[in-house]
């Protein structure tokens, strides 16, 4: 099975996706195939329609600024998606809007820079108020992919409330979440693995275990084993 076969594209439908847009009225003409690429990231990703709804306004919006020119659909729609998530408080990394979208191409860490690039542009020339993201934010969805019950969610969240903002200061939001959920589920009996959270926050295990002790160490709860 072709990589267009596994994102349920065909052939056509991917070589469109890579064309570039050269101006405003050049842009117009593919509203209709950026809508589906928007409602395809979403659906994979599994945000709700709120995001799909503002990630097409924010795509029809950016056909009126210079900075998409040049740009391909695929690019532009999928910083579009990772600009929805942000403002409606659905965050995904780039890395994993990168990794479903159609640009994907064998050197990752490039189409990351590209996303995030786009992202910048857009945000700058549409005045987004994506702001920074609340770890919090992403704990109800990190405890329910993990099948953890709701004392697991609220002892998360109080986690993050009892560590210091000098410890969270320059670490990313999905690492402290993850963290403050992993700790919770060893509190509550409720043991998930460490690469079980690692795959549920599309992070490392490495990170899980620095963020993990550097969270017990400030609030004094027991080191326990993976």
């Amino acid at each position: 099975m072709t990589n267009n076969q596994k994102r349920g594209l065909s052939s056509d439908q991917e070589e469109l996706l890579r064309k570039k847009i050269r101006c405003q009225e050049n842009g117009e003409q593919t509203i209709e195939l950026a809508r589906q690429e928007i409602e395809r990231i979403c659906n994979v990703i599994q945000v709700d329609n709120r995001v799909s709804h503002l990630a097409n306004a924010i795509y029809r919006r950016s056909l009126e600024k210079k900075f998409i020119e040049n740009r391909t659909i695929g690019t532009v729609a999928a910083a579009a998606v990772y600009a929805a998530c942000r403002i409606e408080n659905e965050p995904r990394s780039a890395d994993k809007v990168s990794g479903v979208a159609t640009e994907t191409i064998a050197d990752r860490a490039r189409d990351v820079t590209i996303l995030k690039r786009v992202y910048s542009e857009m945000s700058t020339a549409l005045e987004l108020r994506t702001g920074p993201v609340d770890p919090k934010a992403l704990i109800p969805r990190f405890v329910d992919q993990l099948n953890l019950n709701s004392e697991c969610e609220a002892k998360a969240k109080e986690l993050l409330d009892t560590v210091d903002e000098t410890v969270k200061s320059g670490k990313s939001p999905r690492s402290l979440a993850a963290a403050a959920v992993y700790c919770s589920s060893l509190l509550h009996n409720e043991m998930r693995t460490q690469e079980q959270v690692a795959e549920v926050a599309d992070l490392s295990e490495t990170t899980i275990r620095e963020r993990y002790q550097e969270m017990i160490y400030e609030v004094g709860v027991m080191d326990e084993e993976d």
